[in-house]
């Protein structure tokens, strides 16, 4: 295998026998460990010695030193010339080899050098190896001294101390020839430390023991202090921090916080295998020129060393979700602490993921697995799994529909059953069942609703809901109302009064002395025959029954009806009463209206038709007199249905006397107008039928006073 991320892995093996072995590895990854070149110059020639280590993993390596020909732009051998063709195996004629660990004397070249370095690495899920090229070092040999660098340090008065740095065939000597390019001769021997330099352009001259002779000029105020590098500081890498390092000056290394202990007194700290956690800090390095303590060489210079922060890409992680099809964030999967600003990638193969989305839409059942990798500092890496099990959502529950039952009946529903699944029921009144077949034993019209059931499957995922009306019709309720006794040759009415419906929601059956009434089938009954009366009113196809008796009565007596607005209350009285001075007085009407009371009833907005009063005399005689009457409103009616079943049909304002009538829909627009209006609006304009609706009313009536208000127009649905 190749090309894997530096960690942890875990091996399975199993063999022809079935035998599994599962075994961890640590993966280092390619790293140069040590990479030291050692230049030596000499008159026309120079040695080079190499001290290379690399992490283990690669085989075969060769080191070769190549020469860069600035004419062709090649690199080659350089004794031969001939050209190194980039990317193959050096050869004897286009490279010169080198050997690790050895100092390769009297190399007889000048210019700029380079050491390549080959090795191998096993190809990844092939056999067949793979060659790698990495160049190690570069360099520059002239043959002469090279000045390679200067340092100024500032000293009081406005002067400055300079050191010069050179390479070359020692012992070497320092000369300054001109000062702003005007002559200025200092000799200053092997020493090549200026001191007392005002401010200026100095011509140095360097000469080696060959009598090779280098001149650079310097602007002192323009030079670099000299400066603490830093290298590595990678975690577990061998790291160090270098100061230019010169013969005639000491070094101290310590840490801030430890100034007794000294770590080195090179121009160099090393760290072996830097760890954050122990080698962080602040580092002091003490430099001294004990030929002159007021020397401005003299100083302290602090360098600090930050922790490393390793990336963290948070713990792995795992999520099992019902497919409900939505897109997901992955980051919504991540469990903090975490580094933002990660990658992700999916190692399996679902079509559905593009940056960190991840839509389930139409996805199959399984698990799917995502990586987040967070990139850190010196090339680290830390990753986070995270796996996402889709399940499948059931489909809604089969419900059969339930039909209507009759108050009191039982109400059995069903779900069909799927193995392995269970289900759960909810309804009107706080209703639950857990199971497949709830039963409402002796149900009452408050079961009546919409009841709704989810099938949970085995894994654990709730389907959408399946729904069922259940319809429980009440018993029709009602009281008998009329007369009991019967004068001789009159008549009495015997009426039903309605406690939960209206008649034109139910049928009647009347029946006298057990026989069938034929062709009466309204709610009340005149009767002219002492006897047993009996009603049987169906409701939403459920019956209920009562029965009266009927007995004579021989005392007779006459009277009156009218009727009319008092106020805004339609009053009926009894006038014009002859024959008795007291009695008993029952009245009746339409949909069951009764009231038993005084010589007058209130039946404001009552149902218009024909009313009836019966008064009993004292001695058990009863006359009834009945008053047609169109229209009990003395307000305003809030609503009206227009749909031919007698009821509410016209905007009946009758009992007003409205001189002006304007009617507006929601939007402001008149859509009716009438003078000396009584009730000839149904829910028409001058377009036609209007739709269901609110509609704005203003009525100007006989007084001048006007009142306004909402009337809803009720259409009949088809």
């Amino acid at each position: 295998m190749n090309s894997l991320p530096a960690g942890t892995y875990t091996f399975t093996v199993t063999d022809a026998c079935g035998i599994v072995k599962t075994q961890q590895y640590t993966i280092n990854g390619y790293n140069v460990l040590q990479n030291n070149f050692t230049i030596t110059p000499h008159c026309g020639a120079f040695d080079i010695a190499m001290a290379h280590t690399a992490t283990t993993g690669v085989f075969n390596d060769g080191y070769y030193l190549q020469e860069y020909n600035a004419i062709t732009g090649n690199w080659g051998h350089p004794s031969t010339g001939v050209n190194y063709p980039e990317g193959t195996l050096p050869t004897t004629a286009n490279s010169l080899q080198l050997t690790n660990n050895t100092n390769l004397l009297s190399l007889p070249y000048t210019g700029d050098f380079r050491v390549l370095k080959i090795f191998y690495t096993w190809g990844n899920g092939t056999t067949v190896v793979q060659r790698c090229t990495s160049v190690i070092y570069t360099f520059t040999f002239e043959g002469g001294p090279q000045i390679t660098d200067a340092y100024s340090f500032p000293c009081a008065g406005g002067l400055n101390e300079v050191i010069v740095v050179a390479t070359g065939i020692s012992p070497l000597t320092y000369k300054i020839t001109t000062k702003n390019g005007a002559p200025f001769v200092i000799d200053n021997g092997t020493s090549n430390l200026f001191s007392g330099l005002e401010s200026a352009t100095y011509n140095f001259q360097v000469a080696d023991i060959c009598g090779n002779i280098r001149n650079i000029q310097f602007d002192i105020n323009a030079l670099d202090p000299v400066e603490i590098e830093e290298n590595g500081f990678c975690e577990g890498e061998d790291s160090s921090l270098t100061i230019e390092e010169f013969s005639f000056l000491t070094y101290k290394w310590y840490e801030a916080s430890a100034p007794n202990t000294i770590l080195s007194t090179t121009g160099t700290l090393n760290f072996p295998a830097f760890n954050s956690a122990n080698d962080a800090g602040t580092y002091m390095l003490q430099i001294t020129y004990s030929a002159n303590t007021g020397s401005c060489l003299n100083q302290l210079i602090a360098y600090p060393i930050l922790p490393n922060t390793l990336p963290n890409a948070g713990p792995d992680g795992n999520a099992s979700l019902c497919n409900e099809g939505a897109v997901l964030d992955l980051n919504d999967y991540l469990t903090a602490p975490f580094d933002t600003a990660g990658t992700w990638a999916e190692t399996t193969v679902s079509g559905a993921f593009s940056g960190s989305s991840f839509d389930t839409a139409g996805l199959a059942e399984g698990t799917y697995t995502f990586t987040y990798t967070v990139t850190g500092i010196c090339a680290l890496d830390d990753v986070a799994t995270i796996s996402i099990t889709l399940k499948d959502i059931p489909p809604a529950p089969v419900v059969p529909p339930v039909a209507p039952v009759c108050e009191g009946q039982n109400v059995q529903m069903f779900a069909g059953i799927v193995n392995g699944a269970t289900y759960q029921w909810t309804g009107p009144n706080g209703f639950t069942f857990a199971g497949a077949t709830p039963l409402i034993a002796g149900a009452t019209p408050a079961a009546s609703g919409t009841y709704s059931v989810t099938m949970t499957s085995g894994n654990g995922c709730v389907s959408p809901p399946s729904t069922v009306v259940v319809t429980v019709n009440a018993l029709p309720q009602f009281t008998l109302q009329g007369s009991t006794l019967l004068c001789d040759g009159q008549s009495t009415t015997i009426s039903v009064v309605a406690d939960n419906f209206t008649d034109n929601q139910v049928t009647y059956a009347w029946y006298f002395d057990n026989g069938l009434l034929t062709g009466l089938t309204t709610s009340g009954a005149q009767v002219y025959d002492t006897g047993t009366y009996e009603v049987v009113v169906t409701y939403n196809g459920c019956s209920a029954s009562q029965q009266i008796v009927v007995a004579p009565n021989t005392d007779a007596f006459s009277f009156e009806l009218e009727a009319g607005c008092i106020d805004e209350n339609y009053i009926i009285s009894v006038v014009n009463l002859t024959g008795i001075t007291e009695g008993t007085y029952e009245w009746t009407g339409p949909m069951g209206f009764s009231y038993t009371g005084g010589p007058e009833a209130d039946i404001t907005n009552l149902t218009p038709g024909d009313y009836s009063v019966t008064i009993t005399s004292a001695e058990g005689c009863f006359v009834t007199e009945t008053l047609p009457v169109a229209n009990t409103r003395c307000s305003i009616p809030r609503g009206i249905s227009p749909n031919g079943d007698e009821w509410n049909n016209n905007f009946d304002l009758s009992n007003l006397e409205v001189q002006h009538l304007a009617i507006f829909n929601r939007y402001g627009m008149k859509v009716y107008e009438a003078n000396s209006y009584v009730d000839e609006w149904h829910g028409q304009s001058t377009s036609g039928d209007l739709p269901t609706g609110a509609y704005y009313y203003v009525a100007t009536l006989s007084a001048g006073a006007q009142r306004t208000g909402w009337v809803y127009l009720q259409r009949e649905i088809k």
